[in-house]
C-alpha cells in the first residue's frame, strides 16, 4: 500500500499515516468515530518521529526516518515502518491506539551502520514497501536499493522481528550485491508494492509471484509479468482476481489461479482502463495515472486513487462478484477530483499529492508524492492520503 501510505487498525479505532520527509517525517496517529472522522492525538501522543526538528512535539522512536510505508498486525498489536535503512517495530495501545517503542535493539532492525541501535538485517538498504501475512506470523520487506524481499518471523506475543537464519531469511535479484539471499530473478522498481494475499498462500512483489510456505519462508512461483511501475496490488477476498495501479500503465484487471497464485489479464478490453484511447483498454473518466487501488470488505466496490500530477481524483467502480469485472460507476458516482474534471466528476477538497517532489530541506518538507486509498475495516469510510488525507464517507 506504499504510496499515500495510511492504515486502518483492525478495529477502525485509529488511524496511521506515514509522512515521507527526511527532515520533518514520521508517523502521525489519529482517533477515529464511529462516523469515521479522524482527529489527530493531542500533544506528543500524535506523532513519533527520529528527527530533531520534532523533538518537543512528537514520541521518539528510533528507524522512523522518512518512513516509506507501514502495516499494522493482524491483532491490531503492533505497527511495522519501513524507513530510511531500517524496520522500526512498534507497540499499540489497543485502547488510546497510542504507538512506543520496546527498549534496546528489538524495537528496530537495520541493515548495518545504526552504531549497534537496532538489530541487524540484510536485504535492508532504503526499504520500500513492508506487509504482514494475514495470520500474523510473518512480515516482508521489500528493497529497491537492494533488489531483495527480506522475510522476518513475528513473535505474536511480543511483536519482535526475527529475520530467518541463512538463505531463506531473503530472496535478492541476480544482479544483487546483498550477501547470503537466496538468488532468484526478481526485479523491484523504486515504487514498486509489495502484498500478501489473504488467504496466505502468496507473497505479490509487484507482479513477481511467490509461493509462500506455511513457515513463512518464500519459492519463485508463476512467471511474473513484465509492467514496468505497479505502485498498488490488491487480491480479492474470494481469492479470484488481482487488481493493480500501474501508474501510466492504467488500472490492471486479473484473474487468479487459487491454488498456484498465477495471475491472467482478462481477456479483451476487461484486463485495463485507461483515462486516454488505447487499443485493447476501456477509459475511465480520471484515470490518467492510478496509483493506489483498495476493495470494499463485501467486494463489491473498488477505489483507485489517480495522482502524479494527473487526475488528482477517487475513481470508483462496481465490482461483479461473479467474475470481478469492473464498471466505473455513472457521470458523477464514477470520480471525485480536485477541480471537478469539467464537470465529469464530482468536485472534493484535499485530493491532492505532494507539491514538491525531490530532495526535502527544512524549509520545504518532502510528503508523500503519490496518492493511495484505503478502505476502513468497516467499509464505512474511504481515505485517500497523498500530502493531506481526505475522508470519504461510503454509500
Amino acid at each position: 500500500m506504499r504510496p499515500g501510505s495510511l492504515v486502518v487498525s483492525p478495529d477502525g479505532k485509529h488511524v496511521y499515516v506515514a509522512a515521507y520527509d527526511r527532515y520533518r517525517g514520521g508517523v502521525a496517529i489519529f482517533d477515529r468515530s464511529a462516523g469515521g472522522a479522524l482527529t489527530q492525538k493531542r500533544g506528543r501522543a500524535g506523532c513519533v518521529s527520529e528527527a530533531t526538528g520534532l523533538r518537543r512535539v512528537c514520541g521518539r522512536a528510533r528507524g522512523v526516518r522518512s518512513p516509506s510505508d507501514l502495516v499494522v498486525s493482524p491483532d491490531g498489536r503492533n505497527v511495522y515502518v519501513s524507513a530510511s535503512g531500517a524496520i522500526a517495530v512498534l507497540d499499540r495501545d489497543a485502547t488510546s491506539g497510542a504507538l512506543t517503542q520496546r527498549g534496546g535493539r528489538t524495537g528496530c532492525v537495520s541493515r548495518p551502520g545504526r552504531s549497534g541501535a537496532c538489530v541487524r538485517g540484510r536485504g535492508l538498504k532504503n526499504p520500500q514497501a513492508i506487509s504482514v501475512s494475514p495470520d500474523g506470523t510473518s512480515v516482508y520487506v521489500m528493497s529497491f536499493t537492494d533488489s531483495a524481499l527480506a522475510i522476518f518471523d513475528r513473535d505474536p506475543r511480543s511483536g519482535t522481528l526475527k529475520q530467518k537464519r541463512g538463505r531463506a531469511g531473503c530472496v535478492a535479484d541476480e544482479l544483487s550485491d546483498t550477501k547470503g539471499c537466496r538468488t532468484v530473478a526478481l526485479e523491484i522498481g523504486p515504487d514498486d508494492a509489495l502484498t500478501v494475499s489473504g488467504d496466505g498462500k502468496h507473497v505479490f512483489a509487484a507482479l513477481t509471484i511467490f509461493d509462500r510456505n506455511p513457515n513463512g519462508e518464500l519459492d519463485p512461483g508463476p512467471p511474473d509479468m513484465v509492467v514496468e511501475e505497479v505502485l498498488s496490488v490488491i487480491v480479492s477476498a474470494d481469492g479470484k482476481n488481482a487488481y493493480a495501479a500501474a501508474s501510466f500503465d492504467g488500472l490492471l484487471i486479473f484473474d487468479r489461479d487459487r491454488d498456484t497464485g498465477a495471475l491472467t489479464l482478462k481477456p479483451g478490453d476487461e484486463g485495463c482502463f485507461v483515462a486516454r484511447r488505447i487499443t485493447g483498454c476501456k477509459r475511465a473518466t480520471a484515470l490518467a495515472a492510478p496509483t493506489g487501488v483498495s476493495l470494499s470488505r463485501d467486494g463489491r466496490d473498488l477505489y483507485v486513487a489517480s495522482g502524479s500530477n494527473q487526475g488528482n481524483a477517487l475513481v470508483i467502480f462496481d465490482r461483479d462478484p461473479s467474475d470481478g469485472t469492473l464498471t466505473q460507476k455513472p457521470r458523477l458516482a464514477g470520480c471525485v477530483s480536485q477541480s471537478g474534471t469539467r464537470g465529469r466528476c464530482a468536485k472534493g477538497r484535499g485530493l491532492r499529492e505532494a507539491s514538491k517532489t525531490g530532495e526535502a530541506t527544512p524549509a520545504a518538507p518532502l510528503v508523500n508524492p503519490t496518492l493511495g486509498v484505503t478502505v476502513s475495516p468497516d467499509d464505512r469510510s474511504v481515505y485517500l492520503a497523498g500530502d493531506t488525507v481526505a475522508v470519504f464517507d461510503r454509500r
